[in-house]
């Protein structure tokens, strides 16, 4: 009961820390390269930054976290 709970939270975190570091890696990508190589080429990269992000996602959340306080 108690292993499902954390295996169920730890995926609402892969899937939030990751979808949302992949789609600011995309949209970073558009931005230093253009439109034609950023939005055809640029998801490619952001893919891998937004699993590795997903599957660290507390240190993931952490480092976002200190990242915008910093800012």
């Amino acid at each position: 009961m108690r292993g499902e709970r954390i295996a169920q939270f730890y995926k609402i975190g892969f899937a939030t820390v990751g979808g949302s570091a992949f789609a600011l890696s995309w949209a970073y990508a558009i931005q230093d390269h253009g439109w034609a190589a950023g939005l055809t080429l640029g998801w490619i990269p952001a893919l891998v930054i937004g699993m590795f992000a997903g599957a660290l996602w507390p240190l993931s959340l952490a480092v976002m976290v200190a990242i915008g306080l910093a800012a």
